[in-house]
């Protein structure tokens, strides 16, 4: 099933001063009680409202915006191409939704039995390769999926250096919140799964997936049933 774009892909710049900017600063979520980080903390942080499991119980749908991008003011390098950017904002999208194995399930409007899913990666740094490689993307030539990114014209020019993935889940008609993540990738050199790097950034896509996956799965379970959602060892839950 193919999904069309529920929103506008917003490409922006942080305005804050870099010297005071930390990732749960970026605003895209309204609150980000239990969510900050310690300087040179990194690694995944999830804070569910309580009860969420048994306020999940009706819901049968889930809709996914697209991720919103914000390049950080003292990032090396601030260059995108308007469609890599959208390249990359579809593929971390197509990433989440892999592992939701009925897509009848995935809608595009919102209703009383649909959950949600507001997405950003905030405080994005980039550095350009040194090594200059002549790449020509032709117009409205665009990756649609995640394996084809890793191979893209964005890819092969830039490094990701800090990336941070942020995501609300809420009703889609009361706009009830049932919980926020904020997941910080390590520096590069890091051996983590959390290191920034794109293949690591399309991977945890794939792990917050099957999260969401594992709660809407646990709401239709006994308490006694019910699995560990916690997909990845550095994810912490408030």
């Amino acid at each position: 099933m193919r999904l069309a774009h529920l929103s506008v892909l917003v490409f922006s710049v942080l305005l804050t001063n870099p010297s005071t900017l930390l990732a749960q600063e970026s605003g895209f979520l309204p609150d980000y009680e239990g969510l900050k980080f310690a300087p040179g903390e990194f690694g995944g942080k999830t804070v569910p409202v309580p009860g969420v499991t048994e306020k999940m119980a009706s819901i049968q749908k889930i809709m996914i915006d697209q991720p919103e991008i914000f390049v950080a003011k003292d990032s090396a390098y601030k260059g995108m191409k308007p469609d890599d950017a959208r390249a990359l904002a579809e593929a971390l999208r197509e990433a989440l939704i892999t592992n939701m194995k009925d897509k009848e399930r995935l809608v595009e409007e919102p209703g009383p039995d649909v959950l949600y899913l507001r997405i950003a990666i905030s405080d994005l740094h980039l550095k350009k390769k040194k090594r200059r490689l002549v790449s020509y993307t032709p117009v409205g030539i665009v990756a649609h999926t995640a394996k084809s990114i890793v191979t893209s014209n964005l890819m092969k020019k830039i490094d990701l250096v800090g990336a941070t993935v942020e995501m609300e889940a809420l009703h889609s008609i009361t706009g009830e919140h049932f919980g926020s993540l904020v997941l910080k990738h390590a520096p590069p050199g890091k051996d983590s799964p959390d290191e920034a790097t794109w293949e690591n950034l399309l991977s945890n896509f794939d792990a917050l997936s099957k999260q969401v996956v594992c709660r809407l799965a646990n709401s239709r379970l006994l308490k006694e049933e019910r699995s560990d959602c916690k997909i990845l060892d550095s994810y912490q839950e408030g």
